[in-house]
């Protein structure tokens, strides 16, 4: 099991650094030494997350529709 920090799961996941600190804080992520440990499980839950969000589909159908 890998652990992230908040920078390295924004780079990981094209997520902006604070919005992963957000979701750590909504989550109750642990810290260590005032710097997130986020896990793989965690990280993976997320982006699911964020694929099956309303606005993320919007996005993607809209890219599709300037796209033709």
């Amino acid at each position: 099991m890998k652990i992230y920090t908040a920078i390295e799961a924004a780079a990981k996941t094209s997520i902006s650094k604070r919005t992963i600190q957000y979701k750590c804080k909504r989550d109750n992520i642990r810290k260590n030494l005032n710097v997130y440990q986020i896990t793989d499980e965690v990280l993976k839950k997320w982006i699911e997350e964020d694929a099956n969000s309303p606005r993320n589909s919007r996005a993607i159908a809209q890219s599709l529709l300037e796209s033709d």
